[in-house]
């Protein structure tokens, strides 16, 4: 048999693999070398070996729990001891470890039970810490009492913890520092160490003690988290970054770990993973007060109001009154439109002393935008009452008081500020155009000269800027021109200078000159509203209108995220009437910014506008809600609900309202409109809210006001009531909506004379068919055929075919012996309303007036079966059948007529006769 060559180097290894294997007692010896070392892991892997080699070895078991004990691997720990004791090992040893990992495992009922068991020293000790936790501080006391007393490894804890009770705090540390001197990697004085020092306020050095304990229990995952938690309170930002990062690529999931992160990431404003990190720590049960300041402050410098407001509001009555954050939370209210709720913080702020003259002012400013001037001349007051009166609240007061026209007081408050600190700009430049507003050139023209003898650039041009300002405003356009042109002297690139150029040439019809500045001024700075605005308006110029949508193109292709600039593009062709282009560039830039909640309302604003221009008023409804769903807008409010007022959805319209008061019922206009659209549905308008308007100071001087007590008379029939009202309507707001709503009334108080007055030379009458209309039914009642005539065929030609203007037509026809074209005019009025009697019974007379006798009598009859109690139509019907010697029938029907009018008795007078 031949023999392997290989077989003997194989049976020499295997033999001395054999020979030279190590025991489990090797292992064993190795691992505790490697201790002595502090070769932890090595030492670990070396007792797992052992373990392996001899599984039953109590020994072996409870050394490498013993290990895994001081490396905080607890579970790994406790599995190991446990075992040493079901094997046999000293119960008193490893039952000591095992307590000790209940604790800080926060089983504290296992180490309740341990201490009930057996009241070791170890159990006690752990057990007095449990009482101190649960405020059972008498039975720790006694507790840490018993343990000072005898000379076991708790002792000096133990007095350390009494030492504490009596906050004595020096020589608690003092006592845990000999204890680590003694034994430096016992884990409860490591743990101890931290405390004492947060309670001495050494922040940082107890976050240096925490990050002791967590590197030596380096598999504890809750002592790496208070050591991050620990540099956060000591705000060593980039210590704690370094341990959250780490802990965040192990554990993103770990909803304390996101909580810790978002603690970083807010003080390193990084607001996006800020508010990522809190939201997912909130949502998984990390619901604190600093979760939810984070998640709302990081939603709040990311533009996400809404979002912001909700976090911030879960903290109602949580945070103290001076907390930054309720300062934050009246600024969201106040964007939202939660004016209710803003007023309601503003007062509790107010009460505690916490609401500075700033805040209030910036509430002021608010309510006077949003048209709740009431308000907002009462926390003006407020602000004004807890004004340390600094120059700079003097400023914001007086600017404040000139923006609500109060300009006698805004200026002396200017001028008072001015008197403390001489050099304060923004002051004078209030007080430069609180001059103006009053018309007091010479005190603007002294700052002027002031600014233009400065030494610096900036002061020097604002000086020319504000000459051109007073020479525009004494009418010297020349003088106002050559100021602008000493500015871009000083400034060649002024972009104030530049675009008041553009605006004094537009005027001159200096277009190509307009074009140019209004230009440069977008190319220096493309998010010049005025700029843009002023090129839309100057594209209404045929020869200017392809150049204004080429340049603006230009501009969008170089930056399509700008929203603004892919606004103006859109309005651009909108102006056009290329609405699927404009709304193409709309929905292009919304996809871009959908994130962006205070970009996406302006959008979808726009979109609502090019929806209206393009009479899609649906898209437009759809699109302005949208805008406020992302954004509180009083401006898009009022376009919504003028979009209402188009369609005639007065009720869709009131149902907006009644939300809007729901939310905030403080708000005047909301409360007029809700009145006004009840009294135009006929509805029982609110009398507590009528009542209150009667009681407002100048509710007078508001058109709408008088327009709803028109309403409300016309419903009672008061015409003569309602014509007044409607008359003060129109006289404080001249429109066309307000002269018809007038002359309605007007005409059914029988003042038909006074209709033709008023409509006879109105600038909204050539375009206008109801008011065209009114005028020819004026004309009708006051018997001026022709000129009715005359108007109902203007109206004909040049509006929508309307059954009412082509049956009076025919009417007018007959009476003036026309009764072909009367047949005509009623036939084409039939086909549009072949249901309304007035209509059949005009055109039942046509057809008797053209010899149809029988065909009439059959129409006269359909009409009277819409129409049984018309007086008028049965009396057209008795002529009718007289015409065809059906006398007995027409005396009849004539002598069944009762509460007839003069001119109709004379009538049936003469058909009986």
């Amino acid at each position: 048999m031949k023999f392997n060559k290989f077989v003997p180097a194989i049976i020499s290894a295997v033999l001395l693999t054999g020979c030279f294997e190590k025991s489990a007692n090797e292992h064993y010896q190795q691992a505790q070398a490697h201790l002595a070392a502090q070769n932890d892991d090595t030492a670990i892997i070396e007792f797992k070996n052992a373990v392996s080699k001899a599984p039953e070895n109590a020994q072996y078991r409870y050394a490498l729990g013993e290990a895994y004990f001081y490396t905080g691997a607890f579970a790994q720990a406790e599995k190991e001891l446990k075992k040493a004791l079901e094997l046999g090992y000293n119960r008193t040893e490893a039952s000591n470890y095992l307590v000790q990992l209940s604790y800080y495992n926060y089983n504290f009922a296992n180490v309740i039970k341990s201490f009930s068991d057996a009241p070791t020293p170890t159990n006690r000790y752990f057990s007095a810490i449990i009482d101190l936790q649960e405020n059972k501080s008498n039975a720790a006391i006694e507790k840490f009492s018993e343990l000072s007393k005898s000379p076991t490894e708790w002792q000096r804890l133990s007095k350390a913890y009494i030492a504490l009770s009596n906050q004595d705090y020096n020589r608690a540390l003092h006592l845990v520092n000999e204890e680590l001197q003694a034994h430096p990697n016992k884990l409860a004085a490591l743990a101890l160490k931290p405390q004492i020092l947060l309670l001495q306020q050494a922040n940082l050095k107890a976050a240096d003690a925490m990050a002791i304990l967590s590197q030596q229990y380096s598999q504890h995952l809750p002592f790496k988290m208070q050591s991050a938690a620990a540099y956060i309170n000591a705000q060593q930002i980039d210590k704690a970054e370094k341990i959250t990062k780490k802990l965040f690529s192990q554990y993103n999931s770990h909803p304390y770990i996101n909580f810790l992160h978002s603690q970083v990431s807010i003080a390193n404003k990084d607001f996006i993973n800020a508010k990522q990190l809190s939201e997912y720590a909130i949502q998984n049960r990390i619901d604190n007060s600093t979760a939810r300041l984070i998640a709302g402050y990081s939603n709040y410098q990311l533009g996400k109001y809404e979002q912001a407001y909700e976090h911030l509001k879960a903290l109602d009555g949580q945070l103290a009154p001076d907390h930054f954050a309720n300062k934050l939370l009246v600024d969201l209210q106040l964007r939202l439109g939660y004016q209710t709720e803003a007023l309601a913080t503003l007062e509790t702020l107010t009460t505690s002393e916490q609401a500075d003259s700033q805040l209030l002012s910036t509430a002021s400013l608010h309510m006077l935008r949003t048209g709740n001037r009431a308000e907002a001349e009462s926390l003006l007051a407020s602000a004004m009452e807890v004004s340390d009166n600094t120059s700079d609240e003097l400023t914001r007061q007086g600017i404040l008081m000139l923006q609500m026209e109060n300009f006698e007081q805004g200026t002396a408050t200017l001028e008072k500020a001015l008197s403390l600190t001489p050099e304060l700009e923004v002051a004078e430049r209030g007080l430069a155009s609180a001059y103006l507003a009053q018309d007091k050139l010479e005190k603007a023209q002294g700052i002027a000269l002031r600014w233009q003898q400065s030494d610096t650039p900036e002061q020097k041009a604002q000086g020319w800027l504000l000459q051109s300002a007073i020479n525009q405003q004494a009418n010297k356009p020349e003088l106002a021109k050559k100021a602008l042109e000493r500015v871009l002297e000083i400034d060649k690139n002024n972009i104030a200078a530049l675009f008041q150029l553009g605006v004094v040439a537009h005027k001159a019809d200096e277009f190509a000159q307009a074009y140019d500045n209004y230009t440069r001024v977008v190319q220096h700075n493309d998010q010049h509203l005025g700029a843009l605005q002023a090129l839309l308006t100057l594209s209404k110029q045929q020869q200017y209108q392809r150049k204004v949508t080429d340049f603006l193109r230009q501009q969008y292709d170089k930056d399509n995220s700008s929203a603004l600039i892919a606004i103006h593009y859109a309005y651009a062709h909108a102006l056009q009437s290329k609405f699927d282009e404009s709304v193409a560039i709309l929905e292009r830039t919304r996809r871009i910014n959908l994130s962006d909640n205070q970009q996406l309302a302006v959008i979808d604003g726009v979109l609502g506008d090019v929806y209206l221009k393009s009479n899609k008023t649906d898209k437009a409804i759809f699109y302005y809600k949208s805008s406020l769903e992302s954004a509180a807008n009083r401006q898009i409010e009022q376009k919504l609900l003028k979009v209402y007022e188009l369609n005639g959805d007065f009720q869709q319209a009131l149902s907006f309202v009644n939300d809007k008061i729901a939310s905030d019922p403080n708000i005047l206009g909301f409360q007029l409109l809700k009145v006004y659209y009840q009294s135009v549905l006929g509805l029982i308008v609110d009398k507590p809210i009528l009542e209150k308007l009667h009681s407002e100071t100048n509710i007078n001087s508001n058109w709408l006001y008088h327009k709803t007590l028109g309403n409300i008379a016309l419903q009672s029939k008061e015409f003569a009531k309602a014509s007044e009202h409607f008359s003060n309507s129109f006289e404080l707001f001249p429109s066309e909506s307000n002269l018809f709503a007038l002359v309605q009334a007007t005409a059914a108080s029988g003042q038909h004379q006074d209709v033709i007055k008023r409509l006879d030379k109105s600038k909204w009458l050539k375009n206008s068919q109801p008011l065209n209309l009114a005028l020819a039914n004026a004309y009708l009642a006051t018997n001026q055929h022709k000129q009715a005539y005359d108007t109902y065929l203007y109206i004909n030609e040049k509006f929508n075919p309307n059954y009412l203007v082509l049956n009076n037509l025919a009417y007018l026809a007959l009476q003036q012996g026309d009764s072909s074209h009367a047949l005509e005019l009623a036939q084409k009025a039939y086909e549009l309303a072949p249901n309304n009697p007035g209509v059949i019974d005009t055109l039942a007379s046509a057809l008797s007036a053209n010899g149809k006798k029988m065909q009439a009598l059959e129409y006269f009859d359909k009409a009277l079966e819409a129409a049984p109690d018309s007086a008028e139509i049965k009396i057209n019907k008795a002529e009718a059948l007289m015409d065809l010697k059906f006398r007995d029938e027409a005396r009849e029907l004539l002598n069944s007529l009762i509460n007839l009018t003069p001119q109709q008795q004379h009538k049936v007078n003469q058909l009986l006769n």
